[in-house]
């Protein structure tokens, strides 16, 4: 049996993909505007985290919740 989504941050891109963080499990998932799930990734979480953000096309996840973001992982669109 699948572990259970826990989200820790949503973000949503321009064209309506849905971005969740899940925390507990280390996992961002990608939906579609439909909320069908698209992909999923393993990210490192680190603690505190900061917010998801999205700008100009790029996803970019903030290590810790007063960072100055300075990179992003790949551009949304891209995934």
């Amino acid at each position: 049996m699948a572990e259970p989504l826990v989200p820790w941050d949503v973000a949503v891109d321009d064209g309506g993909n849905i971005y969740v963080l899940d925390d507990t499990q280390g996992m961002l998932d990608q939906y579609d505007h439909q909320g069908r799930l698209k992909r999923r990734i393993s990210v490192v979480v680190t603690h505190p985290r900061g917010p998801m953000h999205i700008v100009s096309g790029m996803l970019y996840l903030s290590p810790v919740l007063t960072a100055t973001i300075t990179q992003a992982p790949a551009p949304a669109e891209s995934w």
